[in-house]
C-alpha cells in the first residue's frame, strides 16, 4: 500500500486543478498534530477518519459516510483558489456544520488536506480516489 501511495504523490510545486476533485475518495492515512487531546480520543478520531469515504460531484454537492455515519451525510462544497481550501457545509444531526480543509495537493488519483483546529493543532489526511 505504501508503494502505491508513494507512486501517486505528485511532484513538489504541482498546481491544483479542482476539476480533479469530483469522484469518490477514501481516507487512507491520518496524522494528528494536536494538543490537549488524550491518546484515546486521537485513536478514535483516526479510526473514524480511516473509515471515511467522500463523494464530490461537479455540481458542488458532496456526501460522506463512515463507520460512525453509516447512512452518510450530504451537503455542499466550495473551493477557494486564493488559499487552496475546500469548505464543506452540511447538517449532521440537524445542526449546520462547516469544515475547512487546506489542500496540500490534489491530482486525479490522490489528495492531501489539512484541517487547522484553532487552539488544538492540525489533522492531516491522505485520500485516494476510487
Amino acid at each position: 500500500m505504501l508503494i502505491l501511495v508513494m507512486a501517486l504523490l505528485p511532484s513538489c510545486g504541482a498546481q491544483i486543478d479542482i476539476n480533479d476533485l469530483p469522484g469518490t475518495w477514501q481516507v487512507v492515512d491520518f496524522e494528528a498534530n494536536v494538543q490537549f487531546l488524550s491518546a484515546e480520543l486521537i485513536k478514535a478520531a483516526e479510526e473514524e477518519a480511516l473509515s471515511c469515504v467522500y463523494t464530490f460531484t461537479n455540481d458542488n454537492n458532496f456526501s460522506m459516510r463512515s463507520s460512525f455515519i453509516s447512512n452518510g451525510e450530504g451537503g455542499v462544497w466550495s473551493y477557494s483558489a486564493e488559499d487552496n481550501t475546500i469548505q464543506m457545509t452540511y447538517k449532521p444531526g440537524g445542526q449546520q456544520t462547516q469544515e475547512l480543509y487546506t489542500v496540500e495537493y490534489l491530482n486525479s488519483n490522490s489528495m492531501k488536506w489539512t484541517q487547522y483546529m484553532e487552539g488544538f493543532g492540525t489533522l492531516t489526511m491522505m485520500l485516494i480516489k476510487d
